[in-house]
């Protein structure tokens, strides 16, 4: 057995060689922000910081106030989605391979029905926060579990909210795979055109 005698100290990350501040990145479509930050590794594993409130607070020009924190796992070749709630939305993979798709729903935005793409892994990890009236599709592209977590600013039972169907031909995400798992539910979600059809009108 080896034991590792440790003394107590109080340790400033930022001198640390290693420490790095996360990286808040705006994308293409407005209230839509990317977190990178480089984990901290030894020989025990790694450590990375998922969230610093203040700095995203600070980049995105408001308070995120954290009502509910949840929790999911979905099966290699589980697809959940498209979701929209009337809440800002923290999404943080932990384990397992995944595809992300963030797709702009708010009938009021210039970039109306545009999404973006995110591939996570075990060595491209994110952080992606939205801001509320986006669509969320997860899907699990692995051959593990998918595992994410999501902070919301409201609960649950105060949340409205609105289904996209997965693979809407307007909005027209490529998916890395051809054929998902699919609840009923998602499946029988309405078309971008059936829930906006005002945005159609010629």
């Amino acid at each position: 057995m080896v034991v590792l005698k440790c003394a107590w100290r109080r340790i400033n990350m930022k001198n640390d060689p290693n420490y790095s501040e996360s990286v808040i990145k705006s994308t293409s479509i407005d209230g839509l922000w990317v977190i990178y930050k480089v984990p901290f590794e030894d020989f025990r594993g790694y450590f990375r910081e998922a969230l610093k409130l203040s700095l995203l607070e600070k980049k995105i020009g408001k308070k995120f106030h954290i009502k509910t924190w949840n929790y999911a796992v979905s099966n290699p070749g589980v697809l959940r989605g498209i979701h929209s709630e009337t809440a800002s939305k923290l999404i943080y993979p932990i384990h397992g391979k995944g595809f992300i798709a963030i797709v702009d729903m708010r009938p009021e935005s210039k970039t109306f029905g545009r999404y973006e793409t995110f591939e996570t892994g075990e060595k491209e990890q994110i952080t992606i926060f939205k801001d509320e009236g986006m669509g969320i599709v997860a899907l699990a592209t692995g051959e593990t579990p998918f595992e994410f977590m999501y902070l919301m600013d409201k609960e649950y039972d105060q949340i409205k909210q609105k289904g996209l169907i997965w693979n809407d031909v307007d909005v027209n995400i490529k998916y890395p795979i051809n054929n998902p798992i699919v609840s009923k539910r998602d499946e029988n979600n309405p078309t971008l055109r059936q829930l906006f059809p005002e945005k159609f009108k010629i």
